[in-house]
């Protein structure tokens, strides 16, 4: 696999990160994905534009920013992944410096590391829909930042897996926050209901895409937060991330929802999202 690492395209095998980074002791930066649909990348400029707003949060600044649409090119055309289904991911930190909880010399540069492999969507679980458990939302804060400091999601997510779930449903102070990776969404009636913008979720791109689609397909949107007792009384509950786009969740917590299948209302803005991306290959 050719990376972009520091300026330059490289093997990844080749690629040595400094044991004094602080991304490696401090968890201190920031990271992106993007969709590579064979012939296009989905809301790139969407995602660039969170990921500019995640850096200018923890004040990680370029003397000159490289230029990533050009660099996301190249790592199609270097890894023969044109007509592939692939992930592009962005990493960046604040430097290599000597371990000291302030923020490093101005002298000191960014590490980015930027990757592109290829990915195989399930169609299964957009057919079939996932399984999802509830637990403890034990995170920090500033959710709204992309952090590359994902411990407590990962450990959400683990113990989804252990329990034969895809995804992990996190509750804070009784409320539906959203997921170990992705948004979660509700769906009452023809309302979709889902946590507003806050410290505490994640602004997703397939969530203010899904957002702006109910609009287009008659559905009324209510950003209140899912309370624990609604959360198992909802019609339907679907999740949005960049992987797997809409996905309904058939199973919480081992008990079925909407019947055991993904329900009217997901499925229908689930093919809303599919129409919308392909009308915006150019």
């Amino acid at each position: 696999m050719i990376v972009y690492f520091n300026g330059s395209l490289i093997d990844k095998n080749k690629v040595a990160i400094s044991p004094d980074d602080r991304g490696f002791l401090f968890a201190d930066g920031i990271y992106e994905v993007v969709r590579w649909y064979r012939s296009y990348f989905f809301a790139f400029d969407e995602h660039m534009s969170r990921l500019a707003r995640s850096l200018n949060e923890i004040r990680i600044e370029f003397a000159e920013k490289p230029d990533f649409f050009s660099i996301a090119m190249n790592l199609v055309k270097e890894n023969d992944l044109q007509g592939q289904d692939a992930v592009l991911y962005f990493q960046i930190t604040r430097g290599a410096a000597k371990r000291n909880h302030p923020f490093p010399d101005a002298s000191v540069k960014p590490t980015v590391y930027i990757s592109l492999s290829a990915f195989q969507p399930s169609s299964d679980m957009r057919k079939d829909g996932i399984k999802a458990i509830s637990l403890p939302d034990e995170r920090w804060s500033r959710c709204d930042i992309k952090s590359v400091g994902l411990l407590p999601n990962i450990l959400a997510k683990q113990t989804a897996v252990e329990r034969g779930a895809y995804e992990a449903i996190l509750i804070r102070k009784g409320n539906v926050t959203e997921a170990s990776h992705s948004n979660v969404f509700g769906v009452r009636g023809s309302t979709i209901v889902t946590h507003p913008d806050s410290g505490f979720v994640l602004p997703g791109i397939a969530r203010k895409v899904s957002l702006e689609l109910c609009k287009d397909i008659g559905l009324s949107v209510d950003l209140t937060p899912i309370s624990e007792s609604e959360l198992r009384q909802m019609d339907e509950l679907f999740i949005t991330n960049t992987s797997g786009e809409v996905l309904g969740i058939t199973y919480l917590d081992g008990k079925p929802v909407s019947g055991g299948r993904p329900g009217k209302i997901t499925n229908r803005l689930n093919d809303a999202f599919i129409e919308y991306r392909e009308k915006r290959k150019s």
